[in-house]
C-alpha cells in the first residue's frame, strides 16, 4: 500500500503537467482554428484588391498611351498641313491642297477630343491649350499665305517666305507640344510604377496566402497526429483495462464457483447432522421409546427441534440466494389455481402463526390458472405472510388478495403492522438487511426472505412492489405479467 501511494504521488506532478499542456494545446488549437480562416480571408481580400487595382492601372496606362498616340498624330497632321501648303506656295501646284481641308477638320476634331480627355487634369489641360494655340497660329499663318497667293499677291508671299518670321515658324518643330508630351510620358511612367507596386503587393499576398495555408495545414496535421497518438494511447489503455476487467471477471467467476461449491459442500455437511438432530429431538419430544424421566427434558427436546428447523431454513435460504446470484436457478413451470396456492400457504403457515391477528383472504372470482413455478410462487407468498405475521402486533389484520389487472395479475399481502421508512425499504430488500426495531429484534431471521422473493419474481418476468409507512403497515405486491396467465397463452401471448 505504501509503495502504491508513493507511485501515485510521484505520478501526480506529471499528470498535472500533462493536463496543463493538454489544456494549453486545446486553447491554442481553438484560437488557431478561429483566427486562421479570418486571416486567410483578409489576405485573400488584400490580394483581390491589389489585382483589381493593378487591372485598373493597366486600363489607365492604356488610356494614357491612346491619348499620347492621338497627340502625336495631331502634331504630325499639323506638320503635314504646313508642309503641303508651303509646297503649294513654292510650286503653285494645286495637287498639294487636295487633302488639306480634311486634314484641318481632323486636327480640329482631335483637339476637341483631347480637351475632353484631359479635362480632369488641370496641368495637362493648360499645356493642351498652349499647344492648340501654337498649332492654330501656325496653320492660320500658312493658310493666310495660301489665300494671299491665290489672290495674286505672289510678291508679298515671296517676301514672307524670305523673312525672319517664316524662319522662326519653320524652326518650331514641336509646335508647343513638347511640354504636353513630357507630361503625358511622366503620367504614364507613374502609372506603370504604381502598377508594378500593386503587382508586387499581389505577389506578396499570394506568397503570404500560400505560406499561411501551408502553416495552417502543418498545424492541423500536427494536431491530428497528436490526436491519433492520444487515441492510440487511449486504445491501449482501454485494451489493458479490458484485459484487467476480463481477468477480474474470470477471478470473480472462479470465486463465485468456489463459493457455490463451498456452500453446496457445507449445506450437505450441515443437512446430514441437522436431519439427525431433528429426527432424534422429535423422537425424544414425543417420548416414543418411553418417558425421559423429567418433564423439562421434553421441553428441551422441543427447543432443540425448533432451533434445528430454523438453522435448516437458514441454510436453504443461503443456498437459494447463491443459486439465484449465480444465475443457476431454473423454473419448473406448471399450471395451478390461485385458490389452491393460497390455501396451501395458509395451511403451511399454521394457525399458531396467525392466532394473534385477523387473517382475510380476498380472491377475485373467475381468475385464470397460473403458468409458473409452483414452489417459487408459494415460497414468495409464505415469506410475505410470515413477515406480515411477524411484524404485526396482536389485534392487527393481514389481508392476502389476488386481483386481475390490465397487463397481468397482482398477488398482494397487506398488514397493519409497524411499517417502515423509505430508507428501511431499501435495507429490507437488500440481502441480510434487517430493519432496526424492537419487534424485529424479538424475531429470528437472516434478512433473506424479501431479496429471495424479489429474485423469484424477476425470474418469472415480474417484479415485487413494496409500499410502507411507519406505524401504518406494509403492502407487498407480487406483479406477474400477462403471459403467465393460461387464458392469455391460449390467445397467442407466448412465454419468453
Amino acid at each position: 500500500m505504501k509503495v502504491w501511494r508513493a507511485e501515485l504521488s510521484a505520478r501526480r506532478p506529471r499528470i498535472g503537467r500533462a493536463h496543463r499542456l493538454g489544456s494549453l494545446g486545446r486553447r491554442l488549437d481553438f484560437w488557431v482554428r478561429c483566427s486562421a480562416p479570418l486571416l486567410l480571408l483578409a489576405v485573400c481580400l488584400f490580394v483581390a484588391v491589389q489585382v483589381v487595382r493593378s487591372e485598373h492601372l493597366v486600363w489607365q496606362i492604356g488610356e494614357g498611351r491612346r491619348i499620347e498616340t492621338q497627340m502625336s498624330a495631331t502634331v504630325m497632321r499639323a506638320h503635314t498641313i504646313k508642309t503641303r501648303e508651303l509646297e503649294y506656295l513654292l510650286t503653285g501646284s494645286d495637287r498639294y491642297l487636295i487633302a488639306v481641308t480634311d486634314d484641318r477638320a481632323q486636327v480640329a476634331e482631335n483637339f476637341a477630343s483631347l480637351r475632353r480627355e484631359l479635362a480632369h487634369d488641370p496641368d495637362q489641360f493648360k499645356r493642351l491649350i498652349v499647344f492648340q494655340a501654337a498649332a492654330e497660329d501656325l496653320l492660320g499663318t500658312t493658310g493666310q499665305a495660301v489665300t494671299n497667293f491665290q489672290a495674286g499677291d505672289r510678291e508679298g508671299v515671296r517676301q514672307w517666305l524670305s523673312s525672319a518670321a517664316f524662319a522662326r515658324l519653320m524652326g518650331d518643330d514641336d509646335i508647343g507640344s513638347h511640354a504636353l508630351l513630357q507630361g503625358l510620358h511622366g503620367h504614364i511612367a507613374q502609372l506603370q510604377d504604381r502598377r508594378a507596386l500593386a503587382f508586387a503587393r499581389a505577389l506578396m499576398g499570394v506568397f503570404a496566402l500560400v505560406l499561411g495555408l501551408g502553416a495552417y495545414a502543418a498545424w492541423r496535421v500536427m494536431r491530428m497526429s497528436s490526436h491519433l497518438r492520444q487515441q492510440k494511447l487511449t486504445m491501449r489503455a482501454l485494451k489493458r483495462a479490458k484485459t484487467q476487467a476480463e481477468d477480474a471477471r474470470a477471478a470473480a467467476e472462479d470465486a463465485s464457483r468456489v463459493k457455490s461449491e463451498f456452500l453446496a459442500s457445507v449445506s450437505h455437511e450441515l443437512r446430514t447432522p441437522l436431519n439427525a438432530i431433528l429426527g432424534f429431538s422429535e423422537l425424544m419430544h414425543f417420548q416414543m421409546l418411553g418417558p425421559l424421566g423429567h418433564a423439562r427434558y421434553g421441553e428441551y427436546a422441543a427447543d432443540i427441534n425448533k432451533s434445528g428447523r430454523h438453522l435448516l431454513d437458514l441454510v436453504n435460504d443461503i443456498l437459494d440466494l447463491s443459486r439465484l446470484s449465480a444465475g443457476k436457478a431454473e423454473l419448473r413451470e406448471s399450471e395451478f389455481a390461485l385458490d389452491q396456492l393460497l390455501d396451501d400457504c395458509r395451511i403451511l403457515l399454521g394457525a399458531e402463526t396467525l392466532r394473534h391477528v385477523a387473517f382475510h383472504l380476498e380472491v377475485a372470482p373467475g381468475l385464470p390458472l397460473l403458468y409458473a413455478d409452483f414452489r417459487m410462487i408459494k415460497q414468495i407468498l409464505l415469506n410475505l405472510l410470515s413477515n406480515a405475521a411477524k411484524f404485526t402486533p396482536e389485534g392487527g389484520a393481514i389481508t392476502a388478495a389476488a386481483t386481475r389487472v390490465a397487463g397481468g395479475l397482482h398477488l398482494s399481502v397487506t398488514d397493519t403492522g409497524i411499517g417502515m421508512s423509505e430508507q428501511d425499504i431499501d435495507k429490507a430488500l437488500s440481502p441480510f438487511g434487517q430493519i432496526d426495531s424492537k419487534v424485529a429484534r424479538r424475531h429470528q431471521g437472516a434478512g433473506l426472505g424479501l431479496p429471495i422473493a424479489r429474485a423469484h419474481a424477476e425470474l418469472h418476468g415480474g417484479k415485487l412492489l413494496l409500499e410502507s409507512a411507519e406505524g401504518q403497515g406494509t403492502k407487498v405486491t407480487l406483479v406477474l405479467p400477462e403471459r403467465r396467465l393460461i387464458e392469455s397463452r391460449k390467445i397467442g401471448i407466448l412465454y419468453k
